[in-house]
């Protein structure tokens, strides 16, 4: 019996060590099991605000997509009105833009109110002097081109005429020189030449100068006419504020 106690007294330390062992677990799994809760959770908080932030980025890109097409509408809306401006323009010069219904504040819903009013303008009758011509200078031929015969003398001189001369007393004949040498027993004569007459043109030369046409040149005034406007009543918008 005594032995039987002994073996029961020495299970108990075995089955409270058992619990101990199975509460540290239990203990060690609860502060890990917290542990991963506030990892997820602080996870869970940190895509939350990514959500957020991105859910606010998406918002200011819509916003300034809205903004920029507001932009492009106002813009073509201006171009339209500009457009229908230009059109009243052409069809009547005289009627001023509309003054600005936008204020200074930036407040665009407050307009003036207004009306256009049609006002008249009478133009006296007048005459205008209008170019049919304009002014031209006229070249009118005076002259034909001709050439110029100039005929000069180009050499003087005296007629010349033959003469024989004896070589041993210098008499000159015109001929009958070689009774002479018979006569005197002379040697030898030769001829030379001697004028006779007065100087006059031995020879001329004729030159051809050639003369352009000669012109003159009249100045024509310009050619004007004149027209005449009858008086006439013209129109003209103003724009009058209530």
């Amino acid at each position: 019996m005594s032995e039987i106690k002994l073996k029961k007294k020495k299970k108990w330390p075995v089955i409270a060590a058992i619990v101990l062992l199975l509460i540290g677990c239990m203990g060690v799994y609860g502060y890990r099991q917290g542990y991963l809760d506030r990892i997820l959770k602080a996870c869970s908080v940190k895509q939350e605000e990514e959500h957020i932030d991105e859910t606010k980025e998406d918002a200011i890109d819509q916003n300034t997509d809205n903004l920029v097409d507001d932009i492009t509408e106002e813009t073509k809306d201006e171009l339209l009105s500009s457009t229908d401006v230009t059109d009243n323009t052409d069809k009547d010069t005289t009627r001023p833009e509309r003054p600005d219904s936008g204020s200074s504040s930036g407040d665009t819903g407050s307009q003036k109110k207004g009306h256009w009013e049609t006002r008249y303008e009478t133009i006296p009758a007048w005459d205008e002097q209008v170019l049919v011509k304009e002014g031209w200078t006229e070249k009118i031929l005076v002259k034909d081109a001709w050439d110029e015969e100039d005929t000069y003398c180009y050499a003087f001189g005296y007629d010349q005429v033959e003469v024989e001369v004896c070589n041993t007393c210098g008499a000159r004949f015109h001929g009958g020189i070689n009774q002479h040498l018979s006569e005197t027993g002379h040697s030898g004569w030769h001829n030379e030449y001697e004028n006779v007459g007065e100087q006059h043109c031995l020879e001329y030369r004729t030159e051809y100068i050639h003369h352009d046409a000669e012109y003159r040149y009249v100045y024509h005034d310009p050619e004007y006419k004149t027209v005449h406007h009858p008086e006439e009543t013209r129109s003209y918008q103003v724009w009058i504020d209530d």
